[in-house]
């Protein structure tokens, strides 16, 4: 196990909210043009107002995600 998914194990034991990121390879900018409109959220702020133009999908079971 690298240091990145310990970190996040730890942090998940923990009970915190996180957030993390990667790159948009042509795999992950092709599976999120593929979601359909419905599945679509609205994002919020941090005030918890809605984000004009701002939106939020799950699409983790569309990519290989074990590296």
């Amino acid at each position: 196990m690298d240091f990145t998914h310990g970190f996040l194990d730890w942090v998940s034991r923990q009970r915190l909210k996180y957030s993390i990121g990667f790159n948009l390879t042509d795999d992950v900018c092709a599976a999120i043009l593929a979601l359909p409109e419905h599945v679509w959220q609205c994002a919020y702020d941090a005030d918890r107002q809605p984000r004009p133009g701002a939106g939020l999908a799950e699409l983790t079971g569309m990519l290989d995600l074990t590296g």
